[in-house]
């Protein structure tokens, strides 16, 4: 499940106080208005530059919104198969190539692709 992280260069405190500051400022603002306004419409307009400033004061403390997803995958195993002609030659006991096909039919192979995914390339 995807988790989101919110993360800003000033404490808490300091937010707070900018909310604070943001709305006091903006009400000394609006304390006396030309031509004079409604209550209601004064209302908003402290809560409109309330918000704007609070924003500004939010975003010079340099947030950072980061989502962090998890995943797992299958481990991949790659097998490298020599297929040149001195697989042909014969070793102390018998034949590189049939040495090579014992070793991919082994049961060690199957329990490794039972787990994670085998491909081979040549």
């Amino acid at each position: 499940m995807p988790e989101l992280h919110l993360s800003i260069l000033f404490s808490l405190v300091f937010l707070l106080i900018a909310a604070l500051c943001a709305f006091f400022i903006s009400l000394f603002v609006y304390r006396v208005t030309v031509p004079p306004v409604a209550p209601v419409k004064r209302f908003i307009l402290i809560a409109l530059r309330s918000i704007g400033l609070f924003l500004l004061f939010f975003l010079i403390g340099e947030p950072l919104l980061s989502l962090v997803t998890h995943s797992i995958d299958a481990p991949l195993v790659e097998v490298l198969i020599d297929n040149s002609q001195s697989m042909t030659l014969p070793d102390r006991m018998e034949r590189r190539d049939k040495t090579l096909k014992s070793i991919l039919r082994s049961d060690v192979w199957k329990q490794i692709g039972n787990e994670g995914n085998l491909s081979y390339f040549l």
